[in-house]
């Protein structure tokens, strides 16, 4: 975290924190796409609400593939990525 937090100055540099994307998921990802250049409308943001985690709690056989943390965690990846035009966050 030391190296990370020298870098947090950067211009092409955003720190997200956890305890934000839970407060307040559509917030916090309209502030990743902001940061990023991305545009986004009201329709994309509903597409990802499946995102916040009591969702994928009580979806979770539709919702993960993979099943248990890393069908969310890709459940979560792929719905940053349909907020990219090219499907790439870099």
């Amino acid at each position: 975290m030391r190296t990370s937090w020298a870098t947090r100055d950067l211009r092409n540099v955003q720190f997200v924190h956890f305890r934000d994307l839970k407060n307040d998921l559509m917030c916090e990802i309209a502030l990743i796409a902001d940061f990023l250049g991305i545009e986004y409308d009201a329709e994309t943001m509903q597409r990802i609400i499946h995102c916040t985690f009591d969702y994928m709690k009580v979806h979770a056989a539709e919702v993960t593939r993979l099943g248990g943390i890393r069908g969310r965690v890709a459940a979560i990846a792929s719905s940053i990525r349909a907020l990219t035009a090219n499907g790439a966050i870099i």
